[in-house]
């Protein structure tokens, strides 16, 4: 019961998303200057973490752009450069809770039949009411997590929903 195929092409059609953890590898050099010139700490800006979850690299012009690869403005080009190594971690946490996200949504029916296997296996009659009449209740939650997560609509990213 895995994924159909126009909803692999839905997720194919996302834009590019990082390799979990590649905004934190930027952490470490910002996090140095800024101690270097002893900036003071400022409190994470939403609007900065939103940009920097919406950025996306061009490596072949070395450019920073969004998703749809319009270029940024001006002044949204300003807020990116002065990310703090806070909000480049921040952005780098959402932007990783959403990649985990994708694998665990188009995981979720192949998950759903192994654990309904077992259940389905002891019934002499195949049938899934049976199967939940026989679970206890830790595996009727787990069932239950499973289902809805097959029966969810596919979530795009946004900013601070993952």
């Amino acid at each position: 019961m895995a994924r159909t195929a126009t909803e692999r092409r839905t997720v194919a059609a996302l834009p590019r998303l990082p390799k979990p953890g590649i905004l934190r590898t930027l952490c470490g050099p910002i996090r140095l200057l800024l101690t270097e010139f002893c900036i003071p700490d400022i409190a994470p800006r939403r609007h900065v973490i939103a940009l920097l979850c919406a950025a996306y690299y061009k490596p072949d012009s070395d450019t920073v752009c969004h998703h749809d690869e319009t270029p940024f403005t001006p002044e949204e080009q300003e807020a990116v450069r002065s990310a703090t190594p806070d909000e480049i971690e921040e952005a780098g946490r959402q932007q990783d809770r959403y990649v985990e996200y994708v694998h665990t949504w188009l995981d979720a029916p192949d998950a759903l039949d192994d654990f309904l296997a077992p259940f389905l296996d002891r019934l002499p009659e195949v049938s899934v009411g049976d199967a939940v009449d026989i679970m206890n209740n830790d595996e009727r939650a787990e069932f239950q997590r499973l289902l809805d997560a097959v029966t969810e609509p596919f979530r795009p990213f946004a900013p601070d929903t993952f």
